[in-house]
């Protein structure tokens, strides 16, 4: 048998791997900010493909968000953050975010990337 065969992930390709998920998360924020900015309302100009595609969006994020804050791992917890912060174009972040932005700040509170994500997540909150 070849020897990659029988080889697992490493800890640091996993951390690569969140690392990964949480800019791509950005990236998708940034978009959608970005959209939201139109002078158009969303839904008067968008097409029933575009709002089925949107719901389906969101029921993706809130199942990964459900899932990474069910964790207790630094770079999940991070996701996790990421992801249920507010948008935009909501009134307010996932249910249940909060909870998770202390869990992170209770057990990561010294690491640099745990702070910044949670820094993110509050420049992201309005009111």
């Amino acid at each position: 048998m070849h020897p990659f065969a029988t080889h697992r992930h490493s800890p640091g390709l996993r951390s690569l791997r969140i690392a990964a998920l949480a800019v791509a998360v950005l990236a998708a924020a940034i978009t959608v900010c970005a959209s939201a900015s139109a002078d158009e309302p969303a839904a008067a100009s968008s097409t029933p493909l575009e709002r089925a595609t949107q719901a389906q969006a969101t029921q993706y994020r809130t199942q990964q968000w459900q899932r990474l804050s069910a964790k207790t791992d630094r770079d999940d917890l991070i996701a996790a953050v990421l992801l249920g912060s507010q948008r935009e174009n909501e009134a307010s972040p996932i249910a249940g975010h909060e909870v998770v932005e202390k869990r992170l700040a209770a057990h990561f509170g010294k690491d640099s990337l745990a702070l910044f994500a949670l820094a993110l997540a509050c420049q992201q909150q309005s009111g």
